[in-house]
């Protein structure tokens, strides 16, 4: 069966004008994988939600192109980032809470973890800039 059940509401969306819509997913990878008659199946968890009304934690690591992946968690939730240009990422559709984040080090550099990183309930929280070395 190939249908996705998605509800999305009003407050969902972030905007629409000459015709243009803009809405963001939460892809939950681990509601989306399931096992079943010796298979792996994909059913995607789709989760929408307004961009301009959630918040966003936004860093840095250093030097760039040493990190491949940034994960971001708590005890209830994991988000993952991929750093772009210069090394800046930022994780979207997170809620307030403390987070620790993991930056997978890529090329030779070694993994970092920072903790106690506080999201706040509105706006866009800075977490530290971090270095990996080798």
């Amino acid at each position: 069966r190939n249908t996705f059940d998605i509800n999305v509401r009003r407050f969902d969306v972030a905007e629409i004008t000459n015709g243009k819509l803009k809405l963001w997913f939460d892809f939950n990878l681990s509601k989306s994988i399931f096992f079943f008659d010796h298979k792996y199946w994909l059913k995607p968890n789709l989760i929408p939600f307004n961009d301009n009304k959630r918040p966003k934690l936004e860093g840095r690591v250093l030097p760039e192109g040493a990190s491949g992946l940034v994960t971001v968690y708590n005890q209830t939730d994991t988000l993952y980032a991929l750093p772009w240009a210069e090394g800046y990422y930022k994780v979207r559709g997170i809620t307030a809470g403390t987070y620790s984040i993991n930056f997978k080090g890529w090329r030779g550099y070694k993994d970092t973890t920072i903790t106690n990183v506080t999201v706040a309930a509105t706006g866009t929280t800075k977490a530290p800039t971090v270095t990996l070395h080798k």
